[in-house]
């Protein structure tokens, strides 16, 4: 017997009743008294281990979290340095004391990804993370459709420049690699051939004297369409005609031969150089002017987004940042990954954190909406929305690898093609032997 349009009406009720009691029940609703009833019971301490950070940083997300978790207590440590921090962290979860949320680098996810606990999908799902903060983030911190970290800030390499001196040498900020190496010409002041008075740019050298050395490198091979590693993470392969030109283009400026001719590393470091006016332009992260600006504080700096390939399709910057996850050790990974939501994902929060740390917010909308207009922050607000990086097994030995690389070619060891065929070799031997 059919039912009546009434019979209809009050049977739909009674399943909406129950589908929002399910809901209710198992807390998929936020911000009900249920809920809250249930995390008002559970009393523990969850402790986050990060790199130079500051426990006052996290003061508004406590707050916030101290509401829901009235019972949860959390404690904070920093490290000066990711070597330091790397090497505790391990012994820690070795002997299963380790933090229940610890930070990453936005490149060690194949490295980490055997000690976290994923963010369960109910709770946050990648359409999630692709509506809240930049590609790069998925790209980093997701593998499989499963969500392994979030980022409070993020960070991007950008041409930080002298306005005094491109000014008095009625030189352009370059927009294009093409321009950047008639601009480095113009600004080089070359005694002798090859005394360097002025850099034009510090670009060329290992990371005896350009610490970001291997960052600018990775940027180039990324904007010519270099593959970095494979696809299951199982080999290097950067050591393709892409990568070789990009490998050249980067040396060129400590070919003494070269027009573009600039740098070497007799050089003071970069940021020595750029400080005491001796280079005209550096690339930098945001996290970097600081340094800057207090061994100079009466330059004249200005910043623009990083060169790109001429007639290129689309715009790639490179990033550097970290992101925090949930230890699979912890006792309370829910209540972990929810202290991390409330620190990322909520804007009022992320903007709260970004603006007493110093840093830039990795929420897409504060991004667009609240830096592109600041003449600081600005442009590497934009970057971030075009940022791209490439997973790294062990950032400090690939680095080491590529300063290497780049060595061997300016000291004219070894040429173009053989110095990056032995260093993806290098790269692909240290995945191999490495236990993911």
């Amino acid at each position: 017997m059919p039912f009546t349009k009434p019979q209809l009406i009050i049977f739909g009720f009674i399943v909406l009743v129950i589908i929002i009691l399910g809901l209710m029940f198992s807390c998929t609703i936020p911000g009900i008294r249920s809920c809250a009833e249930t995390t008002e019971k559970i009393t523990t301490t969850i402790s986050l281990w990060e790199v130079d950070g500051k426990d006052s940083n996290f003061t508004g997300v406590k707050n916030y979290f101290k509401v829901y978790y009235p019972g949860v207590q959390i404690t904070y440590r920093s490290f000066e340095t990711w070597e330091e921090y790397e090497r505790m962290l391990l012994d820690a979860l070795a002997t299963g004391t380790g933090p229940d949320i610890f930070a990453i680098s936005n490149r060690s996810l194949p490295r980490q990804i055997t000690k976290i606990n994923p963010l369960p999908k109910e709770k946050f799902s990648i359409l999630d993370l692709r509506n809240l903060f930049p590609q790069v983030v998925e790209q980093d911190f997701s593998s499989g459709g499963v969500v392994y970290a979030l980022p409070a800030s993020i960070d991007t390499l950008s041409l930080v420049y002298n306005r005094d001196l491109l000014d008095q040498a009625l030189v352009e900020v370059p927009k294009n690699w093409e321009e950047f190496k008639v601009a480095v010409s113009n600004l080089s002041i070359i005694k002798d051939g090859k005394k360097i008075e002025r850099a034009g740019a510090s670009m060329g050298g290992t990371v005896k004297t350009i610490a970001n050395a291997p960052d600018i490198l990775s940027l180039l091979m990324l904007q010519t369409g270099t593959e970095m590693i494979s696809s299951n993470f199982k080999s290097a392969r950067f050591g393709s005609s892409e990568g070789a030109d990009a490998l050249r283009f980067y040396t060129s400026f400590a070919n003494a031969s070269d027009d573009a001719y600039t740098w070497n590393d007799t050089m003071p470091s970069a940021i020595d150089a750029f400080s005491s006016e001796s280079s005209a332009m550096i690339f930098e992260y945001h996290s970097g002017i600081k340094n800057i600006t207090e061994r100079n504080a009466f330059l004249n700096i200005g910043i623009a987004p990083v060169p790109q390939p001429k007639n290129a399709q689309k715009e790639i910057s490179y990033a550097k940042y970290s992101g925090y996850a949930v230890s699979k050790q912890s006792k309370y990974p829910d209540v972990a990954w929810d202290f991390i939501l409330y620190l990322t994902a909520i804007e009022k929060n992320t903007k709260q954190y970004a603006e007493v740390s110093g840093k830039i917010s990795a929420f897409k909308s504060l991004l667009i909406n609240t830096y592109s207009s600041d003449p600081e922050l600005g442009t590497f607000a934009k970057q971030a929305l075009t940022a791209r990086s490439w997973p790294q097994i062990d950032e400090t030995l690939i680095s080491g690898i590529f300063s290497n690389m780049i060595d061997v070619v300016i000291s004219n060891q070894k040429d173009i093609q053989d110095a990056i065929q032995s260093a993806q070799d290098e790269v692909t031997r240290l995945i191999s032997k490495t236990v993911l």
